[in-house]
């Protein structure tokens, strides 16, 4: 094992192991916390630690003991951004969105080229946007300004990454900003690895926008082909029949065609 000949004061592989278990795509926090702790049992300086013991423990859903070691990070360095910006995504966790968001704008306003803060504001518009009794004016305006804040995250960041693109195009949908989620869409559908709920999102368009009913049907198709069917959801089959019967309108006495469209329709009873 690579630990296994560590002296007393050699913690720099227990941290990075550490941090690799929470950066995997699939992460183990419970794993990243045995290695960590080993690594703060050796060294109480380096601010790399609590910081990811914070994301570990944030991982774990453990919001006291994250929030307690972005403090400790603090304790070591006043100024760390990430310790900040931790500490209020764990005060969004305790749904005190509006704190999240006094305490997020005023990081920005100190640090503006740290991007992550933007990510995070637009997070906690969106979270803040599906609380109950939320008003749909409101829904819009909350979720409007998450948008702003992605757009500035994506700026800041540089961040061309297909999963920061497919998120802009998540918050598009929130704010329902349709014309532009069709420009972001189109363009994502080139990729041959995007996430098939782009399919969905152009299919919808093109069924309730323009009206282009072959369209909505083959962009439908191609999200039941590629989708995991745990994902699909009640209003695809819906739109899926409405497509069918769409395109088919004019040969509405070919009734196979209706048939098939109206057992989708009644596949979300």
């Amino acid at each position: 094992m690579a630990t296994a000949k560590l002296g007393k004061k050699d913690y720099e592989p227990l941290l990075e192991i550490g941090r690799a278990y929470i950066e995997t795509p699939e992460p183990d926090y419970a794993k990243a916390l045995e290695y960590l702790t080993q690594a703060k049992a050796k060294n109480t300086k380096d601010i790399a630690i609590p910081l990811a013991l914070g994301d570990a423990y944030r991982g774990l859903r453990e919001g006291s003991l994250a929030y307690t070691s972005y403090g400790d990070a603090m304790d070591i360095d006043q100024n760390s951004v990430k310790a900040k910006v931790g500490q209020a995504i764990i005060v969004r966790g305790a749904q005190a969105y509006d704190e999240a968001v006094t305490q997020l704008e005023a990081i920005a306003a100190e640090t503006p080229a740290y991007a992550p803060t933007y990510r995070e504001l637009a997070e906690t518009y969106y979270q803040w946007s599906r609380m109950p009794g939320t008003t749909d004016e409101k829904y819009l305006e909350l979720n409007k300004k998450g948008v702003a804040q992605y757009k500035k995250y994506l700026e800041a960041a540089g961040d061309n990454t297909l999963e920061a693109k497919i998120r802009y195009a998540d918050f598009l949908v929130y704010s329902r900003q349709y014309d532009e989620l069709k420009t972001v869409s189109e363009e994502l559908a080139k990729n041959p690895s995007v996430d098939p709920k782009i399919y969905r999102y152009l299919g919808y368009i093109a069924f309730q926008k323009t009206k282009d009913y072959s369209k909505a049907l083959e962009y439908l198709n191609q999200m039941f082909s590629k989708m995991e069917k745990d994902r699909v959801i009640p209003l695809d089959y819906m739109y899926l029949g409405m497509a069918q019967i769409a395109a088919n309108s004019r040969n509405l006495q070919h009734q196979p065609l209706v048939r098939i469209a109206l057992r989708q329709l009644l596949r979300l009873f």
